[in-house]
């Protein structure tokens, strides 16, 4: 059995959502049966943070020339030293506005 090792360099591509329906056509799902993430119109990212530095990725694996407020960088910090404490670790998510 191979085990997979992910390093800092390794980029990964983050997945593309498989079923998405317009924000008008939600009250058609109100029953409670189905369970849905709200789809905001942003970048999508991929946080690297290795050594105590925060580099930011786009699903086109091409660094966003974005800085992000020092309160931000300070919870994304936090945050990966509770996740690895010991290591490096890759945050996934959405960066609005970041084309204004």
């Amino acid at each position: 059995m191979t085990a997979l090792l992910w390093k800092p360099t390794t980029y990964i591509y983050p997945p593309r959502p498989e079923h998405s329906i317009p924000y008008e056509e939600i009250s058609n799902y109100a029953d409670n049966q189905h369970m849905a993430q709200l789809k905001y119109n942003d970048t999508r990212i991929i946080i690297k943070v290795i050594d105590g530095k925060i580099e930011i990725w786009n699903r086109h694996k091409k660094r966003i020339n974005y800085i992000p407020h020092e309160n931000t960088v300070s919870a994304i910090l936090k945050l990966a030293s509770i996740i690895s404490p010991n290591g490096w670790c890759l945050l996934d998510g959405g960066l609005l506005h970041n084309k204004h």
